[in-house]
């Protein structure tokens, strides 16, 4: 899937959700969408970790993104996600041959790894607050590793397709530095059928954001 198919369904599905919305604030909300195509664009580097659910157990999802920012308003790019290994709780047994061709039961703990597109409108902004709708659409694998006889081994791997909708809130301190807070939900449209735990869960997260930018801006160029 290309770029531009990637960044199309994200718009579709931006269309979509405007389909809630009362008919004044939809059209509201597309002029907005398009009249930022024709402001400054800049780029965008943010970190874009958040906790879930799979299955009973929280785990952690680190991410970071890199997109285009237009008019402070819309932006599209790109996020990798990959589940923190130190919060798996996921296992699955594997018997293997020892070198002697021994039957051998090793540990495999599960890996999920995604990269998404993004857009992201921002509804709401002044001079401290912002509010946005992220959307993401991801696609990578789910698989679990093992290691043995100093070895690793990647067994069931397959595809998965992960759809976010997510809204964020923001709280700038000062020009550079936000506490941001933001609840969604992940739901995997393809999930991998040898992995039993289910990876559909509401998401959230709390911390700080950074803008690298604004700091280069304030720190390097002065």
């Amino acid at each position: 899937m290309s770029g531009n198919q990637g960044i199309r369904i994200i718009v579709i599905s931006f269309l979509f959700v405007l389909n809630f919305f009362p008919g004044r604030c939809s059209a509201q909300m597309i002029d907005s969408i398009r009249l930022s195509f024709h402001q400054k664009a800049q780029f965008v580097i943010a970190f874009d970790s958040r906790n879930s659910f799979i299955g009973d157990n929280l785990a952690d999802i680190l991410g970071a993104k890199l997109g285009v920012e237009f008019g402070s308003k819309f932006s599209v790019g790109l996020s990798a996600h990959l589940m923190n290994e130190a919060d798996s709780h996921f296992y699955k047994t594997f018997t293997v041959l020892s070198p002697d061709n021994t039957p051998v039961v090793v540990q495999a703990h599960l890996q999920l790894f995604y990269i998404a597109y993004y857009a992201e409108f921002v509804f709401h902004s002044s001079q401290y607050w912002k509010f946005s709708v992220p959307l993401q659409l991801g696609f990578g694998e789910s698989n679990y590793l093992y290691s043995y006889n100093f070895l690793e081994k990647v067994n069931d791997r397959h595809l998965i397709i992960t759809y976010e909708p997510i809204i964020a809130g923001e709280y700038k301190l000062i020009q550079w530095l936000s506490l941001t807070g933001e609840i969604g939900y992940r739901f995997l449209l393809i999930k991998n059928p040898a992995v039993p735990e289910n990876f559909n869960s509401p998401t959230f997260s709390i911390g700080i954001s950074i803008a690298y930018l604004e700091l280069y801006k304030l720190f390097v160029r002065h």
